[in-house]
C-alpha cells in the first residue's frame, strides 16, 4: 500500500479587531480566531466549553496531565494565561487584558468581555432590531433570510428555567424550532413585500395544505420571488 501524506490547513492569522465593529463581523471574526488557534496544541483545550478555569484558585484549578502534552498545573496555567494574552492582543485597545486575564473564566467569558466591551451583548432590546432589517443592496433574498435567522439566533435566551407562561427554557438554552423558524419565514416574506404572504399561499398552496413547513419552502422562494413578484405585478412596491 503506498503511504499517504495527509495535508493540514494552515490558517492564516485573523486580523485585528477595529474600534468599531458589527455584531455579524465580530462573530465571524470568533469563528476565525477559534479555526486559528485550534492549531495550536498548547492553546486549543481552552476553547472547549466544557474548559473552565478559576483565577483566585492555585494553578486556575487545573492540575497536571497523566497524557498528552504532560504539562505540570502551572504550566497549564501559564498557558492559560498565554492564551487570554493572545486573544488580548487582537483588540484596539491594551486596557482590555488585565480585565480579560482576571474575570474571565473559560473562552466563552472572555468573548462576554468583548461583545460587552463593543456594546454588542445580545439582550431583549436588541432583538427588537429585527423589525428594521432590511434587505441590503446586492444581497439575495435566502441571505436576507439567513440574516434574520441569525439575528434570532443570536438572541436564544441561553439561561435554562426562564419561564413565560407555558414555555421554558430548557437546559442548554432555547433552540430554533420548526415552528420558530416558520415565523421568521412568514416575517421574511412581509419584509420583502407586503403582498408576498397571499402570493406564496396562492402558488405553494399544495404543500402549505400537505403542511409542509413554510421555512422548508424558503430555498424554493428565494430564487423565485422576482418571478412572483412580477407575475402578480407587484414590482413596483418590492420593500417600500
Amino acid at each position: 500500500m503506498t503511504a499517504q501524506t495527509v495535508a493540514h490547513i494552515k490558517l492564516r492569522e485573523p486580523r485585528k479587531l477595529e474600534c468599531t465593529v458589527s455584531m455579524s463581523s465580530l462573530n465571524q471574526w470568533k469563528l476565525q480566531f477559534r479555526q486559528f488557534v485550534k492549531q495550536d496544541d498548547q492553546y486549543k483545550e481552552f476553547l472547549a466549553s466544557g474548559v473552565h478555569w478559576d483565577p483566585s484558585a492555585r494553578n486556575y484549578g487545573f492540575i497536571a496531565e497523566t497524557e498528552g502534552l504532560r504539562r505540570s498545573a502551572s504550566d497549564i496555567m501559564d498557558d492559560c494565561k498565554d492564551f487570554l494574552h493572545l486573544l488580548a492582543a487582537f483588540l484596539p485597545h491594551g486596557y482590555l487584558t488585565e480585565k480579560l486575564v482576571s474575570p474571565a473564566t473559560s473562552f466563552a467569558k472572555a468573548f462576554d468581555i468583548i461583545q460587552e466591551h463593543y456594546g454588542l451583548m445580545p439582550t431583549q432590546e436588541s432583538f427588537l432590531d429585527l423589525d428594521s432589517l432590511s434587505k441590503q443592496t446586492g444581497e439575495s433574498y435566502r441571505q436576507f433570510y439567513e440574516r434574520i435567522q441569525a439575528h434570532a439566533r443570536q438572541h436564544l435566551h441561553a439561561t435554562p428555567g426562564v419561564a413565560v407562561e407555558t414555555a421554558t427554557v430548557p437546559d442548554g438554552g432555547d433552540r430554533i424550532t420548526v415552528s420558530h423558524a416558520n415565523l421568521l419565514a412568514l416575517i421574511w416574506l412581509k419584509k420583502i413585500h407586503p403582498e408576498l404572504v397571499n402570493i406564496v399561499r396562492t402558488e405553494y398552496s399544495l404543500e402549505l395544505r400537505d403542511n409542509k413547513p413554510l421555512a422548508g419552502l424558503v430555498p424554493r422562494i428565494a430564487v423565485n420571488v422576482d418571478n412572483l413578484l412580477s407575475k402578480y405585478d407587484k414590482v413596483g412596491a418590492i420593500n417600500s
